[in-house]
């Protein structure tokens, strides 16, 4: 009986040490990913966007712009996210896509489309943008049909105000 508890033993601790081996290179992996991925540039790039748009939809904020910036580049630092992303990343994708994508991003390739990635976003939102804006008005006006035909006992009570003064905006018919 002995040697049987002895043969288990052995065995449950032989798999949870490679196990934990398992994990640390399948951890490794992910952050060898992001590293490729240049996450911390990314975050920062993310942080600048962030306040860009801020600065255009509260253009008053801009005395206090250093302000601002300093907290979502403080905020948005990859480190604050690093243990969750790989928590992300690992539960989602296997050690050896992990290592297949980063050699794509190590690649030459992989490193110019992360260089050109920035601006090739930036561009796509501005065309995501202009054909939003094309059916804008259009879009306006099936919300203000279909607020015409809620009844107003199915409003909650807290969107009453709006409910009514989304009523009264007329747009332009535009066909």
């Amino acid at each position: 009986m002995k040697s049987i508890t002895k043969v288990l033993l052995i065995a449950l601790l032989g798999f949870s040490t490679s196990a934990f081996a398992s994990e640390a290179s399948h951890r490794a992996a992910a952050e060898r990913f992001f590293k490729a991925m240049e996450m911390q540039k990314l975050m920062s790039m993310m942080a600048d966007q962030l306040l860009i748009q801020q600065l255009q939809m509260q253009p008053c904020a801009r005395p206090v712009e250093a302000t601002i910036r300093k907290y979502y580049q403080d905020t948005l630092n990859y480190k604050n996210f690093e243990n969750e992303f790989i928590d992300l990343y690992t539960k989602a994708l296997s050690e050896s896509d992990l290592i297949e994508v980063s050699k794509f991003y190590e690649s030459d390739v992989g490193k110019r489309i992360m260089n050109a990635l920035p601006e090739l976003t930036q561009e796509a939102g501005k065309i995501s943008m202009k054909h939003v804006q094309k059916t804008q008005d259009a879009f306006v006006k099936t919300l203000q049909d279909a607020y015409e035909k809620l009844d107003p006992k199915d409003v909650p009570e807290a969107c009453k105000k709006e409910f009514e003064a989304s009523k009264s905006k007329k747009v332009p018919d535009t066909k």
